[in-house]
């Protein structure tokens, strides 16, 4: 291939050179003229988009909502009287939802990262595929004694039941100015309060990028010994039930994983800080963190 496409005249067969073959061996393919002309022309009949970082979700050309799984295409000049939206744009009657790797996608169309689509058909299922493409990054992110090497801005985040409290540090972990907050209601079905996470951690992100911080230090949040002691050490009755019911609704882990990929494609970096575990107090309903440099490793 690297030679035809030196010289010039590279080999190449739009819907592939292994079905334009069984053409010519239709019998030992199991398939009929019409068989294999319906799988032909679904072969050909694609659309791709390659998508560019910093446009709208990652891709101009092909958008799709992450929140309403909508999908709208830019048609060419010759066919802009058939836009249903401005500025040239066709918007499908139907939404489309993923499944697989669903968390990478939307870290990537959340931070405007490349993204690229297939709009493809499959003739046995008589259904229409859209493919999300995208490459990995390989570069290895700073650790936190870099970070703390380099005497940059770090930015400490400490995940409550219904807020974030944020507090810019110095590279010593020292607090700069007045901490901040950002709500959080983790209420609802599991798709709305996932959306609420992301957004919560979207306005983290932007914090993090006004504030000049290279990386958002978090604690090393755990509540499996609380979660596994129960009622024993938590209180019983109404109030004890109460207050379980807020240390379990703590999304510690998702919390982690959606900030750290979202923080990754915005450019930033996340050093979990070396924190002991939270002891929750049944007095305030929230955790109280321990008084330890936030850049030390975990």
């Amino acid at each position: 291939m690297e030679q035809q496409i030196a010289s010039g005249r590279p080999s190449i067969t739009v819907g592939g050179r292994r079905l334009a073959r069984q053409r010519h061996h239709l019998a030992d393919a199991q398939l009929t003229e019409a068989q294999w002309r319906r799988w032909w022309e679904a072969a050909r009949l694609f659309l791709t988009a390659d998508g560019e970082s910093g446009a709208p979700h990652g891709n101009y050309t092909i958008a799709v909502d992450p929140g309403e799984g909508t999908v709208s295409i830019v048609l060419p000049e010759p066919l802009r009287h058939l836009a249903n939206e401005p500025r040239g744009r066709y918007r499908l009657g139907c939404t489309v939802t993923f499944h697989h790797r669903r968390g990478e996608w939307l870290d990537r169309v959340t931070a405007h990262r490349a993204v690229r689509y297939d709009i493809t058909c499959d003739p046995a299922r008589d259904r229409w595929y859209l493919d999300a493409n995208w490459s990995a990054d390989t570069t290895v992110p700073p650790t936190p004694h870099e970070f703390t090497a380099l005497g940059t801005r770090l930015l400490g985040v400490d995940l409550n039941a219904d807020h974030l409290a944020a507090c810019v540090l110095d590279a010593h972990g020292n607090p700069i100015g007045a901490a901040l907050s950002i709500p959080l209601h983790l209420t609802g079905p599991t798709a709305a309060r996932d959306g609420r996470l992301r957004a919560a951690i979207s306005a983290l992100i932007t914090l993090a990028r006004e504030q000049g911080c290279a990386a958002i230090a978090i604690e090393n949040l755990g509540f499996t010994d609380a979660r596994r002691a129960g009622r024993e050490t938590m209180g019983r009755g109404r109030r004890g039930k109460a207050f379980r019911r807020t240390v379990a609704g703590i999304p510690t882990a998702r919390f982690r994983e959606r900030l750290r990929g979202m923080a990754y494609h915005a450019g930033r970096r996340i050093p979990t800080a070396g924190l002991r575990d939270r002891e929750p107090t049944q007095d305030s309903g929230h955790a109280q963190p321990g008084r330890q440099d936030p850049t030390a490793p975990r």
